[in-house]
């Protein structure tokens, strides 16, 4: 029997989120950091409740991470600044109605689950609870 769960991700699922970042992209290199374990540490820690993941029997197979913003969509100029390169430092402002998504990382099983829409409709329903109004 095959069971997701999306919940919120955890320091504990680094590990896991940087290993699915691996498997579906190859390593990171794109990104300003040389320690992508420090950067999704840090943006679980400055985001909490804006980072989800979508576990298959215990394994990490999606993630979604976003923020709501300082930074309104005219001034989105790249992905680094957009989210302190990757850590929402100082982009962060957790009253904005506009919310940046970061991220959207689904294996091959997550996909052939459904994973994405998953992810997508548990990020909307939270975005409407919490008064966002743009993404």
């Amino acid at each position: 029997m095959t069971v997701v769960i999306v919940r919120d991700a955890e320091v504990a699922d680094v590990q896991q989120i940087v290993g699915l970042d691996a498997r579906c992209y190859g390593e990171i290199t794109e990104y300003q950091t040389d320690d992508p374990s420090g950067m999704f540490t840090e943006r679980i820690r400055n985001a909490p409740g804006y980072f989800w993941i979508a576990e298959v029997n215990g394994v990490v197979e999606g993630l979604l991470s976003c923020q709501p913003t300082v930074l309104r969509p005219e001034l989105f100029d790249s992905w680094e600044q957009c989210t302190g390169n990757g850590t929402f430092a100082g982009t962060l402002d957790l009253n904005s109605p506009v919310v940046y998504v970061a991220a959207l990382t689904v294996s091959p099983v997550g996909s052939s689950l459904g994973i994405t829409d998953r992810l997508l409709i548990h990020a909307l329903g939270i975005g409407i609870e919490r008064g966002k109004n743009l993404a």
